[in-house]
């Protein structure tokens, strides 16, 4: 290929699809739904928490595991600021793009660096993951310790921020210490391992449990049988190549992954997570790696990831080797454009499918929410129910607790959890009601009992009734004034009583 060629490609046009890419994820701040999910819900609030108090907790505390610790103070930080805390996941993507491109620009060629950056940013698997708060998405540390600072303390840093970050690093932990020692890189082997043991000595501190958590963290997700470790096994394999199987296969979404691997399944439509375009690049860019000894570690970076982490939610788990991904596909289409110039467009169009693709995503961010992950009930909770009371009101959940207690702290409004002994729970609802000499008292319901994983329909289904009895005993424990059900986009919220004297 000419180097006029290579110049129009990279100059020219790469650069408007990585801006194309990049901007389309500002444009999905205002379309994405306004709820969070559960887990996001946590990080968020315990950041809030711990920021308000003044508490600086280093490794983890409650319901925050040690892997979210950190993302929860700036997620947490952004939402008092009143800042949408996606604005930061979202900002944090624009910082993977940019470190995947250094990273690959250091070990390889500009143009390279420039079409993998370009594949990242377009990569349907990372846009949608660009929106998920909390740890999970921690490609911005594999980039990081690609990087290869020559820095011996920037090192430790990156290790030990990166173990702290999120789990699924020490993968690229292991795998850099197996690199470095077999090319006896000893200054930065020995870097490495200072990182991990200052890391294992604030575990160390804070007690055994911390130790063990490290060790066993991830443990539970072949606990679950041999049928859905073999699933997600199977799953790891073909989700590059292939759309969401869960969608389409009804047998198969019994045992998948979580609720933001679901949205991100519902949402992808009939493509692959990496675009049919860019996993046909990365197929054949793992066939030159392989073969080429400089980037033969690469390779089996990925292939090391895909052995320790296949067992795992694989949507949700794998974003962390999404850097590696992409440049596994640059290296591919790179070296098809050396042999044969007219291949441009191949790229071109790879890239059309990939932005298509993104508009797709973008058009059903709501309406493709079949679970009602980030529907934002519990959000609309507080403004509906304020909007009726004009005062104060007490506010219980049940299995959405987790988001709604979010929302209550946003909105400063008192809340309390159904728990499993009714006769506690009223207790604790009438002592609520008798401190903020509160007139109204709000139910929330159970907004969404479909769900494709049995045992989760089982328990959506059981806590309908028990919210259904709770409603019955509260009736009967009151003078109630008035009633009446709060609905929103033709779903029941919940039920609002007003209190007689």
């Amino acid at each position: 290929m000419s180097s006029h060629s290579e110049e129009r490609l990279n100059t020219r046009y790469l650069a408007i699809f990585l801006i194309l890419g990049l901007l389309l994820r500002c444009v999905g701040l205002f379309l994405f739904p306004a709820g969070m999910e559960g887990d996001e819900a946590v990080v968020v609030y315990w950041g809030r928490k711990w920021i308000e108090e003044g508490r600086w907790l280093l490794i983890s505390y409650g319901e925050i595991p040690a892997w979210e610790t950190p993302s929860a103070y700036f997620f947490g930080a952004l939402d008092l600021w009143g800042i949408s805390p996606r604005v930061g996941a979202v900002f944090i993507s624009f910082l993977e793009v940019g470190l995947c491109y250094l990273w690959v620009l250091r070990r390889s060629s500009r143009e390279t660096a420039l079409l993998a950056a370009t594949f990242l940013a377009l990569m349907p698997w990372h846009f949608f993951f660009s929106y998920v708060l909390g740890p999970c998405v921690a490609g911005l540390w594999t980039s990081l310790y690609l990087l290869d600072l020559k820095n011996p303390f920037g090192r430790m840093f990156v290790s030990f921020e990166g173990l702290a970050y999120y789990a699924s690093f020490r993968v690229v932990l292991l795998w850099g210490g197996l690199v470095n020692l077999t090319r006896r890189r000893w200054w930065k082997l020995g870097a490495d391992i200072a990182g991990a043991f200052t890391f294992f000595g604030a575990l160390f501190l804070l007690g055994e449990d911390h130790i063990k958590g490290f060790f066993s963290k991830g443990s539970y997700l072949v606990e679950r049988g041999w049928q859905e470790a073999l699933h997600h096994y199977l799953n790891a394999v073909l989700l590059w190549w292939f759309p969401p199987l869960q969608t389409h296969w009804g047998k198969i979404s019994e045992i998948s992954m979580d609720d933001v691997g679901y949205g991100f399944a519902n949402m992808l439509g009939p493509q692959s997570p990496l675009s049919y375009g860019t996993s046909l690049f990365f197929a054949w860019g793992l066939y030159i790696c392989f073969k080429n000894k400089t980037d033969r570690d690469i390779c089996g970076l990925f292939l090391l990831a895909l052995v320790l982490v296949g067992f795992s939610p694989s949507y949700v788990h794998f974003p962390f080797i999404l850097p590696v991904v992409a440049f596994v596909a640059a290296v591919g289409a790179s070296q098809i454009l050396k042999k044969n110039q007219r291949a441009v467009m191949a790229v071109y169009l790879s890239l059309l499918l990939s932005l298509g693709t993104l508009v797709y995503m973008l058009g059903g961010l709501k309406s493709r929410d079949r679970w009602r992950i980030f529907s934002g009930d519990s959000e609309k909770v507080s403004q509906l129910v304020l909007a009726q009371t004009k005062a104060p009101f007490i506010w219980t959940s049940g299995i959405d607790y987790t988001k709604a207690r979010l929302a209550a702290d946003r909105a400063g409004i008192p809340i309390t959890f159904f728990g499993i002994n009714h006769v506690d729970w009223l207790n604790r609802m009438q002592m609520m009601e008798r401190e903020n000499k509160a007139k109204w008292v709000f139910i929330q319901a159970i907004t969404m009992l479909e769900r494709p994983r049995p045992e989760i329909k089982n328990l959506l289904l059981e806590a309908q009734k028990d919210y259904e009895k709770r409603l019955i005993l509260f009736e009967n424990n009151h003078f109630i004034k008035s009633k009446k059900e709060i609905s929103y986009d033709g779903i029941t919220l919940g039920v609002l009583y007003e209190l007689g004297d």
